[in-house]
């Protein structure tokens, strides 16, 4: 009886070329988010700030602030290269995303601690060449409408030669 009654709805609902809604897909968590973002830098391989290709991977996994950070760099960048031909510009080499200069080849996702709309997701990173180097960054996530996206990334390698404490600290505009 009760598909008599629904049988005229459904079919003014497909004639109308409307469907029927589909629940919502399962939220993203903050791990599984932290393992894309962590498999597109792989596949990536950058090197100082991203180019025009990488950057189009990258951006839709960034906040919008981070993304403003990484625009702002890579136009004084721009400038930097242009005004001095012959000096090194910022932002020109060594992994930006990682603790060690030369970046990580594998990672393995830890386990999450929320802080209402932050997610810190430690990452275990590794890099091999003569032996393997291991340490570990706190990807920072936040909440947005969209989902999940990357907010900062904590550099917490321990060596001399790593570019900050964090990325956005690394993007920060240079002082003259």
């Amino acid at each position: 009886m009760k598909f008599l009654l629904l049988a005229p709805l459904l079919a003014v609902t497909l004639a109308s070329g409307q469907t029927l809604a589909k629940p919502p897909a399962r939220a993203e968590s903050p791990a599984d988010f932290a393992a894309r973002f962590y498999r597109t830098y792989l596949k990536l391989k950058m090197n100082g700030l991203p180019d025009d290709r990488q950057y189009r991977s990258l951006a839709p996994l960034l906040s919008p602030d981070l993304r403003r950070l990484i625009e702002a760099a890579r136009v004084e960048q721009t400038a930097a290269i242009k005004a001095h031909p012959d000096e090194k510009p910022p932002w020109i080499d060594g992994d930006l995303f990682t603790s060690l200069h030369e970046g990580a080849q594998s990672f393995r996702v830890g386990r999450p601690t929320l802080r209402g709309e932050y997610a810190d997701v430690p990452v275990r990173l590794a890099y091999r060449r003569r032996g393997v180097t291991r340490w570990e960054d706190t990807l920072v996530l936040i909440r947005t409408p969209a989902g999940w996206r990357v907010w900062d990334i904590k550099l917490n390698g321990d060596w001399q030669f790593k570019n900050g404490d964090s990325l956005r600290a690394v993007l920060a505009p240079n002082q003259p």
